[in-house]
């Protein structure tokens, strides 16, 4: 049963597009008992070079990136057997792999941080944002005082898109109340909360209670696989929700965040109406990071979008550039080296 299952396979990938369908298919022949290492791995091998329809020559640019991911994955499921890809040529590949999507060609949504209103009405003009967040320390440094007032400004520029507040309540009682007149505001918005309090106190049960009211809510301040675990099992399926993990902090820890990410979409497949945000990015190659791993939101402050900007530049121009830059501010400066 398992050999047969896996023997179609090869016949089933006509286009790109069939790549993820199959991809499904091998992982659940990896999963099924009736699986054999030999045709799993075979299938994997035939895969690509048993297809006649397509081959290198007759490949897009952009089947040849999407095949790269394919080939990657393929691999991350199936480590230890032994498995053979259609071979490109070396310079191909690499200019494959080392070739930066331009910023409107990505996949992931970009949601503006920040809570200065000129920068918000600035990303919605611009159309560079999918949506916004903000919290009550970007606030405190844009001087707000009167959150609500705030907020209705910041739904009238922003009337559709989807729009974070967050509670700065620290008794859960406060929390549901804050969250409740926040959720009212409008249907685009998601509500910050806090994964604890400061007390250390799992935020779950609230969780547990707006969500299945059907308020969309943004749970923040996840930095562990224990927590995401414990706020998926929270959320409603049938209600949309974020859930805000800070890998810019997790790697701020020495640690890498990619793995932990990976995880927590794996864990977030059980609620599909749920995004996973990469929140606190710390430079601007955590937007293509994000991307390669599937995220499906990163919060990124308007400094960091601004440098988002040279994706795909060419490297030499690049170099050129800081060349430049040196040289200019140096005869601004009116700078002189002499004995």
């Amino acid at each position: 049963m398992g050999v047969n299952r896996v023997s179609t396979l090869k016949d089933v990938v006509t286009s790109i597009e069939q790549f993820y369908t199959a991809l499904e298919t091998l992982k659940g022949n990896i999963d099924g008992d009736d699986a054999g290492l030999d045709s799993t791995a075979g299938a994997a091998q035939n895969l690509w070079v048993s297809n006649p329809k397509m081959s290198p020559s007759t490949m897009t640019r952009a089947d040849m990136v999407e095949y790269v991911r394919f080939a990657k994955e393929v691999l991350r499921i199936v480590p230890e057997f032994p498995v053979s890809f259609n071979a490109f040529r070396r310079d191909v590949v690499s200019s494959i792999e080392n070739e930066v999507i331009a910023l409107d060609a990505l996949k992931i949504k970009i949601y503006s941080d920040g809570a200065d209103l000129d920068s918000i009405a600035a990303a919605v003009e611009k159309g560079v944002a999918s949506g916004f967040t903000t919290n009550p320390t970007l606030m405190a440094r844009a001087g707000v005082t009167d959150y609500l007032n705030f907020a209705k400004e910041v739904l009238r520029i922003v009337p559709e898109m989807p729009v974070s507040f967050e509670v700065f309540s620290d008794e859960i009682d406060g929390m549901r109340e804050q969250a409740m007149l926040l959720g009212s505001l409008g249907s685009n918005v998601y509500v910050k909360i806090p994964v604890t309090n400061t007390k250390g106190e799992s935020t779950a049960p609230l969780i547990k209670e707006l969500s299945a009211k059907g308020f969309k809510l943004n749970v923040t301040a996840i930095l562990t696989l224990g927590q995401c675990e414990e706020v998926v099992d929270a959320l409603a399926e049938d209600t949309p929700a974020i859930v805000s993990i800070f890998a810019g902090r997790i790697a701020d820890s020495g640690r890498d965040p990619i793995p932990l990410m990976q995880r927590a979409l794996e864990i977030m497949v059980a609620k599909p109406l749920a995004e996973l945000l990469w929140a606190s990015p710390r430079e601007a190659l955590n937007i293509v990071q994000a991307e390669k791993i599937g995220c499906h939101i990163i919060t990124v402050t308007p400094d960091l979008l601004a440098k988002a900007k040279n994706f795909g530049k060419s490297l030499e121009q690049f170099s050129l550039e800081t060349v430049k830059m040196f040289y200019d501010d140096a005869q601004k400066s009116g700078l002189s080296l002499k004995r």
